[in-house]
């Protein structure tokens, strides 16, 4: 009973939200340490936590309305930590990321972002839409999104898709389908990590390498005989993490709870 509470059958009150920061390090809440704030779409299960700290959640592919709350991408940055070693985000940095509508092909314009992930080094968002359910179906690239005033779409990839006109229900009725669950990118390549079978080798968690300096379609990664071929499901929304090595090569993590274990690939390109 500390935190905010209000109506939620209001429609001024849908996307509303509260964070709670333990201000005095002692582990439990206090009425005092939280604080409310507006996400940019009311349904938004999109959130990503980029190399220097700060926290994304998804919104609209279009500019922030304040008469509406909506729209964009809300960037919470990370501001340090504090005496007990508390992550600090202040209220007053949040911030909303415009996606310029003009830099968009015209039928994803103000559509919901499922998925997003931020490049620091390079300024980079890629930031998924999907047409059915909140499966990704494209990725747009978009750089210079802090950096710069307008963000510049790069490109735009298209994720083979397929529920064969069903709600996909992982180990019910996913076995045929193709359904992109999750993705990762570092500074050079995306990947894409399937909810079922990939759209290539047919493989249940199979993983998509994308080039994104032009979208081309490089490969794909499968479970090898190090796990008797095997991954369950994809089903979480950030399922993925990829780095690159000094040496080039890449780390690919897949979370694979079916198996209770987690799938590292290492990758040469």
């Amino acid at each position: 009973g500390k935190y905010p509470t209000w109506s939620t059958t209001n429609d001024l009150n849908k996307n509303r939200r509260y964070m709670w920061r333990d201000a005095n390090g002692d582990g439990a809440p206090q009425a005092s340490e939280f604080f409310e704030f507006d996400v940019p779409d009311s349904y938004t299960a999109t959130v990503d936590v980029d190399d220097l700290g700060n926290i994304w959640i998804g919104g609209k592919l279009n500019e922030y309305s304040v008469y509406w709350h909506a729209g964009g991408n809300l960037l919470i940055p990370f501001s340090g930590t504090d005496a007990y070693g508390t992550p600090l985000f202040p209220r007053s940095a949040f911030r909303f990321i415009d996606v310029p509508s003009a830099q968009l092909p015209a039928g994803d314009v103000g559509k919901t972002v499922v998925r997003l992930r931020y490049l620091a080094k390079t300024d980079t968002c890629l930031m998924a839409t999907g047409d059915r359910f909140s499966f990704p179906s494209r990725v747009h690239v978009m750089d210079g999104c802090l950096k710069t005033a307008t963000p510049k779409r790069r490109l735009t990839i298209s994720l083979p898709y397929e529920d064969l006109g069903l709600i996909p229900k992982l180990d019910v009725n996913s076995a045929n389908m193709t359904i992109p669950a999750s993705i990762a990118s570092d500074d050079d390549y995306l990947y894409v990590a399937h909810g079922d079978k990939g759209p290539d080798a047919r493989v249940r968690a199979e993983i998509s390498v994308y080039r994104l300096s032009d979208g081309r379609k490089l490969g794909w990664i499968v479970p090898g005989a190090e796990t008797n071929s095997f991954s369950g499901a994809i089903d979480v929304n950030i399922a993925i993490q990829a780095r690159a090595r000094s040496d080039g090569s890449r780390v690919i993590v897949v979370e694979e709870n079916g198996g209770g274990k987690a799938m590292v690939y290492h990758w040469r390109p």
